[in-house]
């Protein structure tokens, strides 16, 4: 930045929305600020991001320091704008200097590159002209700072990767004039307090004009009866998540492939079609089953003396695994397939869906086959052992009255999950639970771990009322999800009937 500024963002998380409060301070501001202070929001047109990566802001001259993000919404797509003004300190005179910015892009939260000539899509005689500006070979953004007055209002607009050309500023409306950095903060701080930010983020501002205002009085708030309660009243703070800080990632199976040689000697790779084998910057530890021969419980259905990984092996398997931090659970085959064959596909699944079967009643087993049900017996066992999924699917209220029978093993596989998990739980961690196969997971951690902070994360539709009050088991499901402190679904669509 050419003025000599430099750029400090607080972040707070209130009502789910991140609202930004950012202030431009100066290193004399006696001088660097003569000329007023000018609110500045930056909007940039993005077609050429791909899923999962982030836009920011960030200083030329000072790559290394803090970054602006920048958000869009369905309606306002593919421009990407900071969500609020940036203050622009204006020197005195402002003949020579500009504001010197380029947008970096993110992957996964971490920095993956800097934006480049390619990212301007069919913009072909602009990219043509990119001239270097900088001294590091990058081209810049740059806008001249004698176009902006103090106390006044403006929109930059920008194009990814394409930086030649003067720049397109949108003169909003004018304010009033700010004569230092410090006068704006104050006004910010107070403003701030509509938006549910703490005042604690503006760090050094003086609250002068609060004893003015009228008070008002309250009824106190009742004392807090849990350890969660006491949280949910407290302002949230801004999370800032490091590399030191733990996640346990929890999914019913472990996002790798196993291997085995005829030697018996075990090797594993990560499965990248699987949405948790992203790599990120935080110490991940995952959780989850293995799959191998036998692993979904139909040990006779293929014709298959395996089992699963063989028990004196299993020792292998973790040493294995380990270079990867995942944790594998053991979890007897014929249990997990009870529990993923015959109750989260055979109940779960057509629930989640909206899909209840009234007709279909009870099957005993003294019903003779008929020659349908011979000549359909051996697709359905081909269809199980190459899908590498379940049998073919029975009554879904309960596989012709077994409820209690699989409801039992849906239990106790998520109790096998709550043992490792708290094996691998350390003071401060998160726990993210990944799929249906784990609701009342939350639950069972909520009892032994009370300090830790769940999620659940369901990737398939949540049911409507009327179909979901099918279910026997309705309330421990909805406790179980209840029991985690934070929730997510896909899309709205999904969440809905929640």
């Amino acid at each position: 930045l050419s003025c000599n500024t430099a750029t400090n963002s607080n972040s707070s998380i209130t009502d789910g929305n991140l609202v930004q409060n950012v202030s431009m301070a100066t290193e004399s501001p006696a001088t660097d600020s003569g000329g007023g202070i000018a609110q500045v929001t930056f909007r940039v047109r993005c077609e050429t991001l791909g899923h999962g990566e982030a836009i920011f802001l960030s200083q030329a001259d000072n790559p290394s320091g803090s970054r602006i993000p920048l958000f869009t919404t369905a309606k306002s797509y593919p421009w990407y704008t900071t969500r609020t003004p940036l203050s622009l300190p204006l020197p005195a005179t402002p003949n020579n200097k500009t504001y010197r910015y380029r947008y970096a892009i993110h992957r996964a939260g971490i920095f993956h590159r800097w934006e480049e000539p390619s990212d301007g899509g069919g913009i072909e005689e602009f990219c043509a002209q990119q001239t270097i500006q900088s001294g590091d070979n990058t081209a810049v953004h740059i806008v001249p700072l004698r176009l902006l007055h103090g106390g006044e209002i403006y929109t930059v607009n920008d194009v990814l990767g394409v930086t030649a050309g003067p720049p397109d500023i949108d003169h909003i409306k004018v304010r009033n004039n700010f004569s230092s950095v410090g006068s704006l903060a104050r006004k910010n701080a107070s403003a701030g307090s509509l938006y549910g930010l703490n005042s604690r983020n503006n760090s050094g501002v003086g609250m002068t004009d609060q004893g003015s205002k009228k008070k008002v009085g309250f009824a106190p708030q009742p004392h807090p009866s849990s350890h969660r309660s006491s949280e949910a009243g407290a302002v949230k703070q801004a999370v800032h998540l490091t590399s030191s800080d733990g996640l346990i990632v929890v999914s019913a199976f472990l996002p790798v492939h196993l291997t085995r040689s005829n030697d018996g000697e075990w090797s594993a790779d990560w499965d990248y079609e699987a949405l948790l084998s992203m790599q990120t910057h935080l110490r991940v530890t995952r959780v989850g089953t293995v799959k191998w021969r036998g692993w979904h419980g139909n040990v006779g259905g293929g014709k298959s003396d395996e089992s699963g990984v063989p028990v004196d092996e299993r020792h292998k398997v973790e040493a294995v695994l380990r270079p990867f931090n995942c944790v594998p659970v053991w979890v007897p085959t014929t249990l997990f397939g009870e529990m993923y064959n015959g109750f989260c596909k055979g109940v779960l699944w057509p629930i989640l869906h909206n899909v209840a079967s009234v007709y279909s009643g009870p099957q005993t087993g003294n019903a003779e086959k008929t020659d349908a049900d011979k000549d359909i017996e051996p697709y359905d066992s081909q269809y199980a052992e190459y899908s590498m999924d379940d049998v073919a699917q029975g009554p879904i209220h309960g596989d012709g009255g077994r409820e209690g029978e699989l409801w039992a093993a849906f239990t106790a596989v998520n109790r096998h999950f709550t043992d490792v998990i708290i094996q691998c739980f350390n003071e401060g961690d998160l726990i993210w639970i990944h799929g249906f196969h784990l609701m009342i997971l939350p639950s069972f951690l909520t009892r032994r771990i009370s300090m830790a902070k769940i999620g659940i994360f369901l990737h398939t539709p949540f049911p409507s009322s009327e179909i979901f009050r099918t279910l026997w088991c309705r309330e421990d499901l909805l406790r179980g999800m209840l029991n985690a402190d934070q929730v997510g679904f896909h899309l709205f669509e999904y969440a809905r009937h929640f």
